[in-house]
């Protein structure tokens, strides 16, 4: 399996609807609550976003988001995403879970996330990879 960039000439911004989001990424008892004295784990993640929800969403997909979240926060701050030393509440939450990246550091954090990216890709198995600011990166079989 090899990653294939490609580019679209109508493409005038990376991220497609992506950019209307705010970057803000929930995340339960990782580094970043620990720093601020913040005591939390996956499974209060999933309870309270199961509470939040009326016990009316998949179970098996919560617990998921409960489980990865966290781990893909530190990923994003291992690859240089810099995120705001406080941390919010996402909604009706017992603690704050949501990381916000500092926007006045985000142009530098994502140039930084996509070279580490790339460099370690290109250790891995899937030694084919290209990519650019007006790309966008996607797996293949090939």
């Amino acid at each position: 399996m090899a990653l294939r960039a490609w580019s679209s000439p109508n493409l005038r911004a990376v991220g497609g609807s992506s950019r209307l989001s705010g970057g803000l990424t929930m995340g339960a008892g990782r580094r970043y609550q620990r720093a601020l004295g913040i005591e939390d784990d996956p499974e209060s993640l999933f309870h309270d976003y199961m509470q939040l929800n009326q016990w009316k969403v998949e179970p098996a997909v919560v617990r998921r988001l409960a489980e990865l979240s966290g781990p893909s926060v530190e990923w994003l701050g291992d690859l240089g995403v810099q995120f705001y030393d406080q941390l919010v509440f996402g909604g009706d939450e017992r603690l704050p879970r949501v990381h916000r990246p500092d926007r006045s550091r985000v142009r530098r954090s994502l140039t930084c996330c996509r070279i580490t990216a790339v460099n370690r890709a290109s250790r891995s198995p899937w030694a084919a990879v290209s990519t650019s600011c007006s790309s966008r990166a996607t797996r293949s079989s090939a």
